[in-house]
């Protein structure tokens, strides 16, 4: 089976590792629910539901109201839930102990924690000339340069990667915007010679504009495969940290003790360790990102 790379494969990868201990009471939709409808129909026998009880459909959170037969009578946008189409066949959990959402929410905050320990690239190419030494730089979001080169005069075609020259170049922030309107300039060390276009590669924040659980941690945010290892064990510690799990399969952690039997002291143990887990993988991978990007600037 393939890894999947969606933040719906990595909450649903989180979930899993609990849900054995948490059972939670689960029905699958009878017919298709429109975003913002007041009615929820759902396949079982819902006699033992009642009024108060908190139906999760993906992210969607509904207040149950009433049951009649095989629908619910619901409020939708519970405690400002998001809304969104679901399909028959679609899962709904009753009081769930996990909300997808919370995870959403969660992950989201664990991406903006890395700050600029871990980023993506993003590459900008400007015309250049031996006539000036600052130019402007159009770019989202700059961090810090992580490498610039210098594309030989004469020469065209794709970038090939290390071919062309290095150039020594500081990012100046706050550039006057009267001569440089995105506020960004790079200064060359020296005046560009021989060079018709500079290749600017910078590091940027990973890309949370639109986030939800169909985004691909990939391709739309920009995450390497091996940071959503980081993200999975960041999770887990927020999971844990947040009091949400009070009991927990240990097996997977060498320990042999009944899940009934787990106190709040252990609780608290599993969340350092999963802390300590989660900051030793994200130092593994600035490590690595600083070994393949000698940073400039």
């Amino acid at each position: 089976m393939a890894f999947g790379v969606t933040l719906d494969d990595v909450v649903s990868r989180v979930r899993r590792d609990w849900q054995a201990t948490l059972r939670p009471t689960a029905f699958a939709l009878s017919a298709n629910y429109t975003a913002g409808d007041t009615t929820l129909s759902l396949d079982g026998d819902l006699s033992g539901l009642s009024e108060g009880s908190i139906a999760a459909v993906g992210t969607n959170l509904l207040y149950i109201t009433a049951t009649s037969g095989s629908s619910l009578t619901v409020l939708p946008g519970w405690e400002g839930a998001p809304e969104s189409n679901a399909v028959a066949g679609d899962f709904c959990e009753i009081d769930p102990k996990i909300p997808k959402l919370s995870l959403v929410e969660w992950a989201e905050q664990e991406i903006d924690s890395w700050g600029s320990q871990l980023w993506r690239t993003a590459t900008v190419e400007l015309d250049v000339a031996n006539s000036a030494r600052i130019y402007q730089l159009v770019a989202d979001d700059v961090l810090f340069l992580l490498d610039v080169r210098g594309r030989p005069v004469g020469t065209s075609g794709t970038w090939l990667g290390g071919s062309w020259p290095k150039m020594e170049a500081t990012l100046i922030r706050e550039a006057p915007l009267a001569d440089f309107a995105s506020g960004l300039a790079i200064q060359f060390k020296s005046f560009p010679a021989g060079t018709s276009a500079a290749r600017v590669v910078y590091a940027t924040p990973f890309d949370l504009s639109t986030f939800d659980l169909t985004t691909d941690l990939i391709v739309d945010c920009g995450l390497e495969r091996s940071q959503i290892d980081v993200l999975e064990a960041g999770l887990k510690h927020r999971l844990l940290d947040s009091g949400l799990v009070t009991r927990t399969d240990w097996q997977g952690a060498g320990m042999s003790r009944d899940a009934e039997e787990v106190t709040s002291v252990d609780i608290v143990r599993a969340a350092d360790m999963a802390r300590s887990r989660r900051d030793r993988r994200l130092a593994e991978e600035a490590l690595e990102l600083r070994r393949v990007w000698g940073l400039i600037g």
